[in-house]
C-alpha cells in the first residue's frame, strides 16, 4: 500500500487518515525515515541535542527543518500511543 492511499475525504472535505494496524506500521517506518534524514541534516546525534532545537532563534535558517523534525516526532508519538490503545 502506498502511504497516501490511506487518505480519504471526510464529510466536511477535510482529509482523514484511516489506517489498519499494518498501515500504521508502514507509516511509522516512513515517519522514522523522514526524522532520521532531517536529524542527520541537523547534525542531531543524541537525544540531548533536541533540547537545543527548542531554543533555536526564529532567524536561524534551520528553523523550518527543526519544526518539521519536531512535528514528525509528535506525529510518531501520537501514532504509537493510538496503536498501544
Amino acid at each position: 500500500m502506498r502511504s497516501l492511499d490511506a487518505l480519504v475525504a471526510g464529510d466536511d472535505g477535510v482529509a482523514v487518515l484511516e489506517l489498519s494496524p499494518e498501515d500504521s506500521r508502514q507509516w511509522l517506518g516512513a515517519l522514522n525515515d523522514l526524522r532520521l534524514a532531517i536529524g542527520s541534516r541537523l547534525d542531531i546525534t543524541a537525544e540531548d541535542d533536541t533540547d537545543l532545537l527548542y531554543r533555536l532563534p526564529d532567524e536561524d535558517p534551520r528553523k523550518p527543518m527543526v519544526m518539521a523534525y519536531l512535528w514528525l516526532g509528535g506525529l510518531q508519538e501520537t501514532l504509537v500511543t493510538t496503536l498501544m490503545g
